[in-house]
C-alpha cells in the first residue's frame, strides 16, 4: 500500500445497526495499517456509511460525497449502506466518486479498497459498483469488536435483516431476510467489550425481537439477555428499539426481574390508528399496543417507554391523526420520536393515492412533538428528589457538568470531576431543564 493512500476517514447516517457497522469498518482499517482521521480533515480515503429512510438521508448522502470532494479533490470517495445497496446505479452517476459497496460485500471491505487504491493512479471509466443481491444473504456477517470508539457504551450487533414488508419500508430491500448472529459469537464480542471497559451495552439490529426465527437451535431475544446477563464485567444491558409485538411477558418479565436489563423500553409504534396500521402492513392494532404497554407500566413502574411516530402517510386523515395523538395522549409513553412519512421508491406506499402535502405534515410533526415534549417533563418530575443510577459519559454538557443516562433513560447532569467519567454513579435529582435533570452525587 503507498503511503500517500492510507488515511482514511469515516462518517455514518442513520441508524444504530450502521454505527455499529462503520466502527467494524474502522477496526478493520486500522487492523491493516490504515489510519483513521475525522472525516472533517483531509484524508485519502473518505467512506460513507448511507442511510435511505428518508428523502432526506439520500440528499444528506449526496451532500456528503460533495464536501468531502472539496477537502481533497484527488481522494477516493466510497458510498457504502442502505442507500447505495438500493440506488447504485444512481449514485454511480455522481461526478467524481470512486465506488459504491453494497451491504453484503462489507466483510470484505479492506481486501477491495487496498486493491483500488494501488490502481488509484488509473481511474476508472467509470464508478466501480459492488452490490450483489442482498436476498440471497442466508447467513449473519461476520463482524468484529473490540471498542466503540468514543463512546462508554457499545451496541452490540444481534441480527440483520427484516422478513416483515411494511409498505412504507425500503430497508427490507436493503438489509435482506432475518439473519441471526450465532449466540456464542455475540457472547464473546460482549465479553471482550465488557472487560475493555463498556459498562453499557446496547442490542442493535434491523429488528432484534426476530432473533433466533431462522436458525434451527431456538433461541429468543430472551435468551441473548439471559446469557448476557450472566457476564460478571457488564453493569447494563439495554434494548433498541422493538415491536409491540416483542413485549410477551416472557420478556416483560425479564426485564422486570433482572436488574442489569435497562428499564427501557423504545417502540417502533409508527401510528395509533388501525386503519393506518392496516395500510402500513404493522402486524399489530391499537388495541394490541395498549395491552401490552399497560402490561409493561404495571410490571415496571419506573419504565421510560419511548416510540417512533409517522405522520403524514398516505391517505391519513385528520380522524386518523387524532387516533394517533389520543393514544401517546392516555399511554405511560413518555417520549416521541416524530418524523414525516417520504416516498421511497419501490414501496407500496409511494404509489399510493392521496398522498399528503407537506405542510399538513409538517403541522402534524410540530404537534406531536409538542405532545411528546410534554409527557417527558411530567415523566422526569416524578423523579425529583429520588436517587438514579448513571453511567457518566466521557464528556460534559454545555453548562460544564458531567452528564448520562439512567437507566430508564433520564438524561441527567451533575457536578464531579473527570475521575468519574465511565463509572456507575448515584445521582439525586434536584432540578428539571428541558435538556434533562440535574442532580448531586451521593456518596
Amino acid at each position: 500500500m503507498r503511503k500517500s493512500m492510507n488515511r482514511i476517514a469515516f462518517h455514518t447516517l442513520g441508524c444504530k445497526v450502521n454505527q455499529y457497522e462503520t466502527e467494524a469498518m474502522r477496526q478493520q482499517f486500522e487492523a491493516a495499517g490504515y489510519v483513521v482521521v475525522p472525516f472533517k480533515q483531509t484524508a485519502d480515503i473518505y467512506m460513507i456509511n448511507s442511510c435511505t429512510v428518508t428523502e432526506r438521508a439520500d440528499q444528506e448522502c449526496r451532500r456528503l460525497i460533495r464536501r468531502a470532494l472539496r477537502q481533497n479533490s484527488d481522494a477516493l470517495v466510497y458510498l457504502t449502506g442502505c442507500y447505495a445497496q438500493l440506488r447504485s446505479e444512481e449514485i454511480a452517476k455522481i461526478s467524481s466518486i470512486r465506488g459504491v459497496i453494497g451491504n453484503a460485500e462489507r466483510a470484505k471491505i479492506v481486501d477491495y479498497i487496498r486493491s483500488e487504491t494501488i490502481q488509484a493512479g488509473n481511474s476508472p471509466s467509470r464508478p466501480i459498483i459492488a452490490v450483489s443481491d442482498i436476498n440471497r444473504q442466508k447467513s449473519y456477517e461476520p463482524y468484529r469488536l473490540d471498542r466503540f470508539s468514543g463512546q462508554t457504551r457499545a451496541f452490540l450487533k444481534i441480527q440483520d435483516g427484516c422478513d416483515l414488508s411494511c409498505s412504507f419500508c425500503a430497508i427490507t430491500q436493503a438489509r435482506g431476510p432475518n439473519r441471526s448472529r450465532p449466540m456464542a459469537d455475540l457472547i464473546q464480542e460482549a465479553e471482550r467489550l465488557s472487560k475493555n471497559g463498556y459498562k453499557e451495552i446496547i442490542l442493535t439490529g434491523v429488528r432484534i425481537e426476530s432473533y433466533g426465527k431462522d436458525i434451527k437451535k431456538v433461541y429468543t431475544l430472551s435468551n441473548v439477555l439471559q446469557n448476557l446477563s450472566q457476564l460478571k464485567d457488564l453493569e447494563r444491558i439495554r434494548l433498541s428499539s422493538v415491536s409491540p409485538l416483542a413485549l410477551t411477558d416472557e420478556l416483560i418479565n425479564l426485564i422486570a426481574g433482572q436488574p442489569k436489563i435497562c428499564n427501557h423500553i423504545h417502540l417502533s409504534l409508527q401510528s395509533g390508528d388501525d386503519k393506518i396500521l392496516r395500510e402500513m402492513r404493522r402486524p399489530y392494532q391499537r388495541q394490541d399496543v395498549v395491552d401490552r404497554i399497560r402490561r409493561v407500566a404495571e410490571a415496571i413502574p419506573s419504565v421510560g417507554i419511548g416510540s417512533d411516530m409517522m405522520v403524514g402517510f398516505p391517505g391519513e386523515t385528520a380522524k386518523n391523526f387524532d387516533q394517533s395523538y389520543g393514544l401517546i395522549e392516555r399511554l405511560p409513553i413518555v417520549y416521541l420520536h416524530v418524523f414525516p412519512y417520504s416516498p421511497r421508491p419501490n414501496t407500496a406506499a409511494a404509489d399510493m393515492p392521496n398522498q399528503i402535502p407537506e405542510e399538513t405534515k409538517a403541522k402534524q410533526s410540530r404537534i406531536l412533538r409538542e405532545l411528546g415534549k410534554q409527557k417527558k417533563e411530567q415523566f422526569y418530575k416524578q423523579f425529583l428528589g429520588r436517587t438514579l443510577s448513571v453511567i457518566v459519559e466521557n464528556r460534559y454538557d454545555k453548562s460544564g457538568r458531567l452528564t448520562g443516562l439512567s437507566d430508564n433513560y433520564i438524561r441527567v447532569s451533575f457536578p464531579g470531576s473527570e475521575n468519574r467519567m465511565n463509572q456507575l454513579i448515584y445521582v439525586r435529582l434536584t432540578k428539571f431543564q428541558q435538556e434533562g435533570m440535574v442532580g448531586e452525587e451521593v456518596f
